[in-house]
């Protein structure tokens, strides 16, 4: 992108459109830039950024307890298993407390 010149008296100017600077593009193409609102979108962008930026981060803390689980399936299964057994043990004890 190039800044669309005029050249008035030997000096050189910036042309414009309301107050926005004029550029031309690669293909020819003039348009006018709109600074405040390209910086408006930068800002909006990076706050977007940084929220995904802080979700993953929060995500990869929170999978941090999981690791060295390989395999999920059995994992649960060995949770489930350890839980029957503590219902038992918990059975037991009642049965022993009524006598």
């Amino acid at each position: 992108m190039k800044l669309k010149t005029v050249t008035i008296d030997g000096k050189v100017y910036a042309e414009v459109e309301g107050d926005k600077p004029i550029y031309i593009h690669d293909d020819g193409k003039e348009m006018p830039h709109d600074a405040a609102h390209s910086v408006a979108t930068i800002a909006r962008l990076n706050g977007e950024a940084k929220t995904h930026r802080e979700a993953k981060e929060a995500a990869e803390k929170a999978l941090k307890a999981f690791e060295g689980i390989d395999d999920p399936v059995a994992a649960k299964k060995a949770i489930q298993t350890m839980q029957n057994l503590d219902d038992k043990k918990n059975w037991w004890m009642l049965v022993k407390l009524r006598k």
